[in-house]
């Protein structure tokens, strides 16, 4: 994998945008640090990670 343009979005279960960022990532590890307050709710969440011909659809959970 190499540096450049990463797109990390989170939705809610049913698909609803809550929050979008465009970021710039470095070959290895990278770290996103994401509060409830961002995003608005606690829960299960989805997220996905965009960059050139990789993308990556995970879970998360907020806790409060």
């Amino acid at each position: 994998m190499e540096s450049g343009t990463v797109k990390f979005t989170i939705m809610d279960a049913s698909g609803k945008l809550l929050s979008s960022k465009q970021l710039n990532g470095v070959a290895g590890y990278n770290e996103v640090k994401v509060t409830k307050s961002e995003v608005g709710v606690s829960g299960v969440l989805i997220y996905q990670i965009e960059s050139g011909d990789f993308t990556a659809t995970k879970k998360m959970i907020i806790v409060e």
